[in-house]
């Protein structure tokens, strides 16, 4: 399913690193962001991040980040794949995870 999109305008330098590549940080996020959204519409209910796994392929370089989400295992185990892909650079995919989730506190 796909999911968030960084756009552009989200890759100001200041959320850039010295080779103008995403902070690690804000790609964490987008991963994060990507799961949740999947879970949430799939739960209906809030949820939160409980487990990341997170392997960079390549860097997002060039062009909007996209996410994409697929459900993985049994739907008790929680768990989400999370693909970003950098469109600039013809879908070249740039970071793998493996989410698990949790209902949200609250």
């Amino acid at each position: 399913m796909p999911g968030p999109r960084l756009s552009g305008d989200a890759r100001r330098p200041a959320l850039l690193n010295p080779e103008g590549r995403l902070q690690g940080a804000l790609v964490a996020l987008a991963v994060e962001c990507a799961a949740l959204t999947g879970a949430e519409s799939a739960a209906a209910s809030a949820q939160a991040v409980c487990e990341r796994d997170l392997r960079s392929l390549a860097a997002a370089a060039e062009g909007s980040v996209e996410s994409q989400t697929a459900r993985v295992g049994q739907p008790r185990d929680r768990a989400l794949r999370v693909l970003l892909h950098d469109r600039g650079r013809a879908d070249r995919a740039t970071t793998t995870a493996l989410v698990r989730v949790a209902d949200a506190p609250g």
